[in-house]
């Protein structure tokens, strides 16, 4: 028989790849929906998020910062952390942009 932290080990898995598989479906679906958008339109839409972003962190105590998210999936984070890995997300696909420009993409 499983021990709990094997049980819950594989729950968290599991709630990975849900959340990945959901995420690639959003991702996918955004593309879908803005393929053919100018540069200029996505531009902003990015900064537009950016932005809302920036005000809802703005939001936060550094005691809210501070403290463990309560979501399971990140439960061994704060809530800085969260913002701070949204923004390094977000980092690597302006990377990945941009080297798709360099490359004529």
């Amino acid at each position: 028989m499983p021990t709990r932290s094997e049980i819950l080990d594989t729950l968290a898995a599991s709630q990975e790849k849900v959340t990945a598989y959901f995420q690639g479906q959003r991702n996918q679906s955004y593309v879908n929906a803005h393929h053919d958008d100018r540069m200029e339109t996505l531009s902003a839409d990015l900064a537009a998020a950016r932005q809302e972003t920036l005000n809802l962190l703005e939001q936060f105590t550094d005691e809210q910062l501070a403290a463990h998210a309560s979501i399971s999936f990140a439960a061994d984070r704060t809530a800085g952390d969260l913002f701070a890995a949204n923004a390094q997300h977000a980092a690597v696909h302006i990377t990945w942009i941009e080297e798709g420009f360099r490359q004529g993409l």
